[in-house]
């Protein structure tokens, strides 16, 4: 007997036992029979291939160029209901519906099926020992079931002509599996449920920017942060100090915050420096408490918001929403970049973080308030905010917030707030409304007492086609809202353009703010697309006010790929009512190596009689990223250097992981298989780690692969459960097998969980039992364990 792993006696016992006592009722009960066509015919098992099943080793007799396929074996695996005598002669039951019921009747010699009888030759049927076999060609003439048979390969498809019951119910599976998907919801074999440390500081980051110039100012400028969990919630803590800058509370921020997305009536609880999200001006940071039933995740949206803007060329800009990175996207060569934005439930502060390519790292200061936050019918969120305003006379601060979703078309809200430092009307009650119209239109609007209102217009057409209008008014008296206009009137339209030789977009932008004495009008025509395998941008701008001549100018920009992987980016502005052409710009990139960015640039402003020269290295080493930078114009040089990263560790197992990207306040995890040598599931001092596991993640993640088939997945979104899959078919060895191919795992922030994948080894039984000079198939064959259990 052959054998795929090593037995125990026990076991082999047993298994001698259980052979023996099949050959000897064999011998005795059943007297030897042999195919009809004994001397041409050999009992082999077939490859089957079936669309919605797979393939299956399917029982077959094959007599010269004819093939037999066995009766149950098929509609077994085809899960086709059959029934059939303890002798085997009859096998009844049906196959597309329950009335199209069938009976093969071997000693008759005929099937019937949908109520024909079919006449059938003694050459077309086999019957054995333990089986049934029919001559493949009446499967695809009477069952409809037509099937293909390669004699070479031993291989056979079947395609039905026909939906099976088992096809539909496998396709009404895939549809809910891909409903599961779009709404990310996953099935998983095991789930590893949330951990709820007292301590573990598991994350830090820093970065370090240095400016010197040549007429003796320099600039230094360093940012340590420390995060981790505390008590069961997430802490974090940062400091940023400036040269000649005092260090106060306003230069630290720290915040524990509990979260629990389970919970309905309270998931987010902070305490420290809190989001205000205040309806009045407040530019200093509040320190206070937080209460909500928000979760921290971003919910399915209605629809998107177009969010556009200019940053510096070839930035990456990245957009969070409530803190969570939902997209990122690089800027072109004039610093244009747009997003579409989800217009999501819950809470909507959206935030944009720059990233230039020699290390430097902006967020952006303004808010981009989506205002469509549409609740699903009959839900309630609520946001309560409490603290000391950090102004230098600890105003005191309150808001409460709430929205409701009155019908799946209708959101609306309303809230109150104090503050304070506001002499005349400290008190704020508010009010807000979403409302969702037919042909994809969505109006908002909010109303302030005694401070002002303000409403919005979106509308997409089906040909992606997009109008915004927005609209602020304040009272004149009013002192929360701290802005020198009294309206602001905006409107924006975006639509594709596809020409014989160009495509591209055009935006039209409208902006007017009207003060006490004057109106101020900003008008702006995008034109951005490629043409002949050049990309460009045009950029045209007017401002106009009442007390001074318009100024009208244009930019154009492109980038030319020039040999040797060099980017050059020419730029032009031209000014129309004044001085003709203003500036001139070119800047020179390359990448090196994938690690090493080059950057030159000269710009020579002919308005101030002015020069500009740059050149920039900046090298990305993994766990950090360093650049070099050096300015000259006519006054003064200057030079500037910046560094920085984050470490992710995890004390208890002694792992770290460097990036030089920021990932405080994300998750990460670290997959670990091992050969469970002993089968205990837990990894033992001897037991080495074990490469050919690939682990793939649903849901986004940075995914690192390192030597000893270690798996990292980095930058994961807090509080929620990922999906990871494991892929085991690059094992060097076919007996080695883990348990779980799919797990569910919770991410804690600011940790790196270790995950131990035991890689177990089984075994495979393989033999033969035969019954004088013949073996016999369809034999069942029970395996005992050293303790003589039934496995």
């Amino acid at each position: 007997m052959k054998t795929g792993a090593n037995l125990s006696p026990a076991v082999k016992k047993a298994f001698r036992r259980t052979c023996l006592s099949l050959c000897t009722l064999t011998f005795f009960f059943f007297p030897f029979q042999s195919f009809s066509q004994s001397d041409n015919c050999d009992e082999v098992p077939v490859t089957l291939i079936v669309g919605y099943f797979g393939r299956t080793e399917l029982p077959s007799i094959l007599c010269g160029d004819e093939v037999y396929f066995s009766v149950p074996g098929l509609f077994d695996f085809l899960q086709v209901k059959n029934e059939y005598s303890s002798n085997l002669k009859e096998i009844s039951g049906f196959l597309e519906h329950q009335d199209d019921i069938f009976l093969i009747d071997e000693s008759a010699k005929q099937i019937t099926y949908k109520n024909k009888v079919f006449s059938i030759d003694s050459s077309d049927i086999i019957r054995t020992r333990t089986d049934l076999f029919l001559k493949a060609d009446h499967f695809s003439k009477i069952f409809g079931l037509q099937n293909e048979f390669s004699a070479r390969n031993l291989a056979a498809t079947l395609v039905p002509e026909f939906e099976l019951p088992a096809v539909k119910v496998a396709k009404r599976k895939q549809m809910r599996e891909n409903l599961r998907k779009v709404r990310g919801e996953f099935l998983a074999d095991t789930t590893l449920k949330r951990e709820r440390p007292l301590v573990h500081f598991g994350a830090a980051a820093w970065n370090i920017n240095s400016t010197q110039r040549t007429n003796g100012q320099s600039y230094n400028r360093i940012g340590l942060g420390l995060g981790g969990l505390l008590a069961g919630g997430e802490f974090t803590g940062n400091i940023n100090y400036s040269s000649g800058m005092e260090v106060t509370s306003r230069n630290l921020f720290y915040q524990w915050r509990h979260v629990d997305n389970e919970r309905e009536l309270f998931r987010q609880f902070t305490l420290g420096k809190i989001a205000s999200r205040s309806v009045s001006s407040i530019y200093h940071p509040v320190v206070g408490a937080q209460v909500t039933n928000a979760p921290t995740y971003v919910k399915r949206s209605f629809g998107t918001f177009t969010l556009s803007d200019h940053t510096k060329p070839d930035w990456i800009v990245e957009l969070y929403i409530n803190n969570i990175l939902v997209d990122y996207t690089q800027a072109d060569a004039s610093g244009f970049f747009s997003f579409d934005v989800p217009l999501t439930y819950g809470s909507t502060e959206v935030s944009l973080r720059y990233y230039g390519p020699w290390g430097e790292e902006e967020i952006s200061t303004q808010q981009f308030n989506i205002p469509y936050n549409f609740l699903s019918p009959g839900e309630f969120q609520y946001i309560l905010s409490s603290g000391i305003v950090e102004d230098g006379s600890n105003s005191k601060f309150f808001q409460g917030r709430a929205n409701y979703g009155l019908t799946e078309h209708i959101t609306v809200g309303g809230g109150l707030e104090y503050l304070s430092s506001l002499e005349e009307n400290p008190m704020i009650p508010f009010l807000n409304s979403s409302v969702r119209l037919p042909a994809n239109i969505l109006v908002s609007g909010e109303y302030m007492y005694e401070v002002g209102y303000k409403g919005n217009l979106s509308y997409t057409s089906p040909s992606s086609l997009k109008l915004d209008l927005s609209y602020k008014k304040f009272e004149e008296e009013q002192e929360a809202v701290r802005f020198s206009y009294l309206e602001e009137r905006k409107a924006s339209l975006t639509f594709p353009l596809q020409l014989s030789k160009f495509t591209g977009t055009s935006r039209f932008n409208f902006q007017q703010n009207v003060l006490q004495s004057n109106t101020y009008t900003h008008l702006e025509w995008l034109l951005s697309g490629s043409a002949w395998g050049l990309r460009a941008n045009l950029t045209n701008t007017a401002f106009i006010n009442q007390y001074s001549d318009p100024l009208v100018f244009s930019r154009l920009s492109t980038a030319i790929r020039l040999p040797g992987n060099f980017v050059f980016s020419p730029k032009v502005e031209y000014e129309y009512l004044r001085d003709g052409f203003t500036s001139f710009e070119g800047e020179l990139r390359k990448r090196f190596f994938k690690k090493v960015n080059f950057q030159a640039s000269y710009t020579r402003n002919l308005r101030f009689d002015q020069y500009y020269i740059n050149l920039g290295l900046s090298f990305d080493l993994g766990f950090t990223r360093v650049g070099m930078n050096s300015s000259t114009n006519k006054r003064y040089t200057s030079f500037s250097q910046s560094a920085g990263g984050s470490i992710m560790f995890e004390p208890t197992d002694e792992s770290w992981a460097f990036d030089h990207r920021p990932i405080m306040g994300r998750g990460s995890i670290k997959f670990e298989p091992f050969l469970d040598e002993n089968g205990n599931g837990v990894r033992d001092q001897n037991e080495t780690g074990l490469e050919g596991v690939n682990v793939h993640i649903h849901g986004g993640g940075m995914r690192e692969q390192i030597p000893g088939g270690i798996t990292i997945f980095k930058g994961l979104e807090p509080y929620i459960s990922y999906y990871f899959t494991l892929d085991t078919r690059n094992l060097k060895n076919i007996a080695w097998q883990v348990d779980h191919k799919s797990m569910e795992v919770f991410i804690n922030p600011n940790q790196m969980k270790l995950i131990e994948i035991p890689v177990k080894v089984v075994g495979e039984v393989a033999g033969f039992v035969n019954l004088g000079a013949s073996g016999i198939g369809g034999i069942k064959i029970n395996i005992f364990d050293a303790e003589e259990h039934l496995v």
